[in-house]
């Protein structure tokens, strides 16, 4: 049963997060602009999806879907980035 939670946490956390894009703080730029970024905004985006679902999972009740988001944006931002 927690597995099909957490498939479901990532499939809706993949469907909101894939209409917007990540720019780093530091700079400005959207931060697919290089492969390199691209390659680390996806790396970055796991872990902080793992964070969500993990917040998911944790309470005594099932996270509304916009709560689950917001963990995920919150450890993005935690990592310097920011969506727009």
């Amino acid at each position: 049963m927690r597995i099909l939670v957490v498939l479901s946490v990532g499939a809706l956390l993949s469907a909101c997060v894939s209409q917007q894009y990540y720019y780093r703080v530091s700079d400005g730029q959207r931060s697919d602009a290089t492969p390199a970024g691209a390659k680390q905004v996806e790396v970055d985006k796991a872990v902080c999806q793992g964070e969500a679902a993990k917040a998911a999972l944790a309470g005594q009740y099932r996270m509304e879907g916009y709560r689950v988001m917001m963990v995920e944006r919150g450890c993005m931002a935690g990592k310097g980035y920011v969506v727009r």
